[in-house]
């Protein structure tokens, strides 16, 4: 099982999907870690992180690839792993989704929202160390901007107070699905 959580810079996606990984013993697996590496080949791109700008569309199609790589060897050694994506560009949630059904994977896309209010006390009030972005804002805004909706049907995951009541609330839906939908 893969569950894909995604969520725009500051909504708390990460953390709320290594807490999943940790209550469940999967697998964390951070795209971040990935675009250190893709976007570091080139320093036109490195560059554009620094300012706010994404990187082009060829730059990130390669970043979803090496994730696909990474995560097919991963399955190897555990069947089941939480990615950690922005997940807001259709095109490549598409191919994820078609890349994990050719793996014969099961998985849930999770979005985690918060207010936008919420999203830039937490942007400004955090230190971003080791970081991709030492200012997410910007990438940020222009996330708002190319966000596409999601096609297939996710579990919405509100997450504007404190983190384990975000993930409690969670997993009691994820309860309630699972009872409707996969008991055998």
């Amino acid at each position: 099982m893969i569950v894909l959580v995604g969520g725009l810079i500051g909504a708390g996606k990460s953390s709320v999907a290594q807490r999943i990984a940790e209550r469940l013993d999967y697998v964390y697996f951070d795209l971040d870690e990935i675009k250190k590496e893709v976007y570091g080949r080139d320093p036109a791109n490195a560059r554009k992180l620094v300012e706010g700008v994404p990187p082009d569309i060829t730059t990130r199609a390669e970043l979803y690839r090496v994730a696909v790589a990474q995560v097919t060897t991963l399955l190897k050694a555990s069947p089941n792993i939480v990615f950690d994506d922005t997940l807001h560009f259709r095109r490549f949630r598409q191919y994820l989704y078609e890349e994990m059904t050719k793996l014969g994977q099961d998985f849930v896309p999770i979005w985690v929202r918060a207010d936008e209010e919420i999203i830039l006390e937490r942007l400004r009030a955090k230190p971003r160390e080791n970081h991709i972005l030492s200012d997410p804002i910007p990438l940020h805004e222009q996330m708002l901007k190319d966000f596409e909706e999601f096609q297939v049907p996710l579990l919405m995951c509100p997450n504007n107070g404190l983190l384990e009541e975000t993930v409690d609330a969670l997993f009691v839906l994820i309860g309630r699905v699972k009872s409707m939908h996969w008991e055998s």
